[in-house]
């Protein structure tokens, strides 16, 4: 499934082997720096590399769904931006095809899992979308959950998209269009 995908931010699957009892599999190497060092190079807040950042990331999501996939593990350690600013999305153990019966338990980063995959609730597009909210939310800077506190130097369409990513009922969630929409975006290439 996922080696069929083709996008210029996600990894690329080479092979799946077996070693005796062990499987494997090979991908790209990717050399880079973690979304936060990226974000924060001199320990304070690029507006103009988190909105590149975020850009790609919205592409990247925005193309799984459109291939009815969803990751169901966004988070800072499974992003990784390459030497030329690129964004790769490394890990995909727990993606799953929209719709499939997988198991739904509680696989995943609980910190990044939006309140309906906590419940038990299957994975949805908006379940990334909330992921992909409270990267935004920590790369912001957010300091008061419970508060919706920013810094000062957070730009306010991008605070508000984050509150909006984040609500608790998935409904009220943007999804990928509107988000693209909001950030300026293009449609996603359906072509695999």
């Amino acid at each position: 499934m996922l080696s069929d995908l083709h996008h210029p931010c996600l990894v690329r699957f080479h092979e799946l082997g077996q070693d005796g009892p062990d499987a494997f599999l090979t991908m790209d190497m990717v050399e880079g720096e973690s979304v936060r060092d990226y974000v924060h190079p001199s320990g304070r807040l690029d507006v103009a590399r988190l909105r590149s950042m975020l850009s790609q990331l919205v592409a990247a999501v925005s193309y799984l769904h459109a291939h009815a996939v969803v990751h169901r593990d966004l988070k800072p350690s499974n992003l990784q931006v390459d030497r030329a600013g690129k964004l790769v999305v490394l890990d995909f153990g727990l993606a799953q095809v929209l719709g499939q019966n997988a198991n739904q338990s509680l696989s995943g980063t609980r910190r990044y899992m939006a309140p309906e995959r906590l419940r038990g609730e299957p994975a949805s597009e908006a379940s990334d979308w909330y992921s992909v909210g409270m990267l935004m939310s920590e790369l912001l800077g957010r300091r008061e959950p419970e508060r919706d506190a920013f810094p000062a130097e957070a730009p306010a369409d991008l605070v508000a998209l984050c509150l909006l990513s984040l609500s608790p009922d998935p409904a009220r969630r943007p999804n990928g269009r509107e988000i693209r929409e909001a950030l300026g975006l293009p449609e996603p290439a359906l072509a695999a």
